[in-house]
Formats: structure tokens, C-alpha cells, sequence
């Protein structure tokens, strides 16, 4: 006679809680996966609620499709550009508006 395991109402309970943790993990990193791409998304440009559903359906895959979209963004000010020098970026140069006059740089003497 083979010995026979029947599961108690312990050991039921036990998995049950077990596939409630799981679960609930899994909710928490889709819900963080979704947020970061709507955060990506929407420094884009783009709907943040369609990046959240992108990340949290999608996952990684979610996270590389933002990251790769392209930026809808209109440029920055010549101003900020300037100001971001430091960070090894390409400044911006502002030319002087038309007409123009020896006057607008410089002073006559009087």
C-alpha cells in the first residue's frame, strides 16, 4: 500500500496566501513599470495615461518602446540652452535684429 497525502485546511490556506503575495507583487512592479513609462512618455510629449497602459501591459517592452518614441516636444529657449553650457550642450546663437546698427553694441562718445 503506497501512503497517500491529502492536503489539510492548513496547507490550503497556506497556498493561499502565497498566490495573494504573488499577486500582489506582481500588481506593485506592473503599476511602477507603468509609471515610469508614463513619466517617460509624457517628458515626450505624449499622453502620460497611454504611457502608464503601455508600461503596465507592457512591462520592459513597454519601458523600450517610450524610451525609443520620438521627442513631440517644441525646442527649448535660447536662454536655457545657454544655461545648460556646463552639461556639454550646444548653445544656441543669437544674432541681432535686422536693421542693424554700429549703435546697438556700442555708445558714441559724447
Amino acid at each position: 500500500m503506497t501512503p497517500t497525502y491529502t492536503a489539510t485546511t492548513g496547507d490550503v490556506a497556506g497556498l493561499g496566501a502565497m498566490m495573494l503575495v504573488i499577486w500582489g507583487v506582481s500588481l506593485l512592479i506592473m503599476v511602477v513599470l507603468g509609471l515610469v513609462t508614463a513619466n517617460i512618455m509624457g517628458k515626450k510629449g505624449y499622453s502620460k495615461g497611454l504611457g502608464f497602459v503601455l508600461g503596465f501591459f507592457g512591462g520592459i517592452v513597454g519601458i523600450i518602446v517610450a524610451v525609443v518614441l520620438n521627442d513631440k516636444t517644441p525646442p527649448r529657449s535660447p536662454a536655457y540652452v545657454q544655461g545648460s553650457m556646463a552639461r556639454g550642450q550646444v548653445a544656441a546663437t543669437q544674432y541681432p535684429q535686422e536693421p542693424f546698427s554700429p549703435t546697438d553694441y556700442y555708445s558714441p562718445r559724447q
